[in-house]
């Protein structure tokens, strides 16, 4: 599969924005999408870490952390999805 140019999807997006401007239906993609798609960008946590005192944390403990408060909160997808025992097995599965 061939990369498509940055100018090519940029023009495309703009024609979809145009197209969807008259036909009052979502674009298959905005301007917005092409530039997110063709600039790198990339950010830094070190002021965050200077200024504000912040620490990484590792992966498997934001999940767990972000999942106990879900459901502490009762708005965990997983437990309405399904029964409380299977989100456990799902938990011991993370590192």
């Amino acid at each position: 599969m061939r990369a498509i140019p940055a100018f090519a999807m940029k023009g495309v997006a703009r024609l979809h924005d145009i197209k969807a401007r008259i036909t009052g239906r979502e674009p298959d993609i905005t301007p917005e999408a092409a530039y997110f798609v063709c600039h790198d960008e990339r950010a830094s946590s070190r002021r965050a870490k200077d200024v504000l005192g912040y620490r990484e944390t590792a992966l498997s403990l934001s999940l767990k952390e972000s999942h106990d408060w879900l459901l502490s909160q009762g708005l965990s997808a997983v437990e309405k999805a399904f029964s409380a025992p299977l989100s456990k097995e799902i938990l011991k599965l993370m590192p």
